[in-house]
C-alpha cells in the first residue's frame, strides 16, 4: 500500500464520493441518501500511526485501546486516519465499532479508557 492509497468506494449517490471513490470507504447499505449521512451512526475521525495502521488494514488488529472521550457506540464509524507523529500520511480507512469494553480495572483497563472491537464496514448489516 502507498501513502495515498485508500479503500475505494462506488456509491455514486454519496455526496462524499469522486471519480476516485469515496475517501472513507463507506458502503451504500450504510449511506441514507435522504439524509445524506450514515444510517443510526456516529463518525469519529481518529489518528492512528503507521504500524497500527497497516495492521488494522490488512485485517490483522480487530481492536482499538482509545480515551473514552468521544461517547462511542456499538455501530459508530471510525474514520482512521494514518498519521505519522507530525502529519497526516494521506491514507485512511473506517471501520465499525462491534463491542466495547469498558469500566474493567479489574482486567487492567484504566479508568477513562476503553478497548474498541473494529471490523470492516462491508460485514455490518443494519436492520
Amino acid at each position: 500500500m502507498d501513502d495515498t492509497e485508500i479503500l475505494p468506494c462506488s456509491v455514486q449517490s454519496c455526496p462524499r464520493w469522486t471519480a476516485a471513490g469515496c475517501p472513507f470507504a463507506y458502503n451504500c447499505e450504510d449511506f441514507d441518501s435522504e439524509k445524506g449521512a450514515l444510517r443510526h451512526t456516529n463518525t469519529h475521525e481518529l489518528k492512528i500511526l503507521p504500524e497500527h495502521f497497516q495492521t488494522v488494514w490488512d485485517g490483522e488488529k480487530k481492536a482499538e485501546l482509545r480515551k473514552d472521550d468521544r461517547g462511542y457506540e456499538v455501530g459508530d464509524v471510525l474514520v482512521l486516519r494514518e498519521w505519522d507523529g507530525q502529519n497526516y500520511t494521506g491514507s485512511a480507512l473506517a471501520v465499525r465499532i462491534t463491542h466495547i469494553l469498558r469500566n474493567c480495572p479489574e482486567y487492567g483497563l484504566a479508568e477513562g479508557y476503553c478497548i474498541l472491537s473494529i471490523g470492516s464496514l462491508s460485514d455490518w448489516r443494519l436492520s
